[in-house]
């Protein structure tokens, strides 16, 4: 489960930098903002992957390890039924 996290904080890493970065773009430059969005978002996921990359593993090993995450938690043992004489 810990590595399905991985893939959902990498694509959502991706998008909220390359979303902030195309916004920025394409505000300063209102005739092209799609292209200039575009190529500004790769560019900065390009600069930065290293940094998702590993900001990804860390939390969702992290959060796998310590349970925080759903789907991560052991399961619990189920009691025992007590035995009247």
């Amino acid at each position: 489960m810990g590595f399905a996290w991985w893939v959902i904080f990498y694509f959502a890493a991706c998008a909220v930098i390359g979303g902030i970065a195309g916004a920025m773009a394409g505000a300063a430059d209102p005739q092209n903002a799609s292209e200039a969005g575009r190529l500004a978002g790769e560019k900065m996921v390009s600069a930065y992957i290293l940094y998702i990359l590993g900001g990804s593993f860390l939390a969702a090993a992290v959060g796998s390890a310590t349970g925080f995450l759903p789907g991560t938690r052991g399961k619990k043992p189920k009691p025992k039924p007590k035995q009247e004489p």
